[in-house]
């Protein structure tokens, strides 16, 4: 593989570590707005019928916009849930994030709108400073897994995309695209072989530029 020049990061599910309440509101969320969408009641089968959908395309984002909604139609719903009372900072992100920016240039792409982004790098105390570009779901044409974003990020480092990492938290969203692309990728807090580096400690992810840790 080509050295790395440039890591970009996925923000949601990726740099932030999720506090116990969160995965019951997240859910409760997505079922209600699921359950408004459609016209059908909230039901254990309108969960699984939402999950079919979201499975096959790979974000809620996606799986909003399949049903013939806006781009950002689930963005707006998602800023319900407060990120100082859901998020919390984690030193296995943050201290990760500031080594790495010392060795090679780091940038953020997500799906999430800019003020969300900007609201959750302060809870989760990463400087968004570090980055050297911040792109938002608002600034592409489609949100992940299309690869507007992807083409975009590449764009900007102005390097050749076997030497641009991706970092994600999901295969479909995140990996599958960057992958499909030339980029290399990073699978955090899980495993999986379609990456071509996987880190269930994020912590880990710095062994790729500081080989003495």
């Amino acid at each position: 593989m080509k050295p790395i020049k440039h890591v970009w990061f996925d923000m949601e599910g990726t740099l932030t570590v999720h506090t116990p309440k969160w995965e019951s509101a997240h859910n409760k969320l997505l079922l209600e707005t699921y359950s408004e969408v459609t016209g059908k009641p909230v039901s254990d089968q309108l969960w699984r019928e939402y999950c079919a959908i979201y499975v096959q395309q790979g974000t809620h984002s996606a799986a909003f916009r399949s049903l013939g909604l806006p781009s950002d139609f689930w963005q707006l719903r998602f800023a319900k849930l407060d990120e100082e009372k859901y998020y919390a900072p984690d030193e296995r992100v943050y201290a990760t994030l500031n080594k790495i920016r010392n060795v090679v240039p780091i940038s953020l792409f997500s799906n999430a709108k800019p003020d969300r982004i900007a609201r959750t790098l302060k809870v989760i105390e990463v400087d968004s400073g570090w980055f050297t570009h911040i792109l938002s779901g608002d600034e592409v044409p489609e949100r992940k897994p299309e690869l507007h974003g992807f083409h975009r990020l590449i764009e900007l480092s102005a390097l050749d995309p076997g030497e641009i990492l991706y970092v994600g938290d999901r295969v479909k969203a995140d990996i599958d695209p960057a992958k499909s692309l030339g980029m290399q990728t990073a699978l955090v807090w899980n495993s999986d072989v379609s990456a071509d580096y996987s880190f269930e400690n994020f912590a880990n992810l710095k062994t790729l530029f500081i080989h003495s840790q």
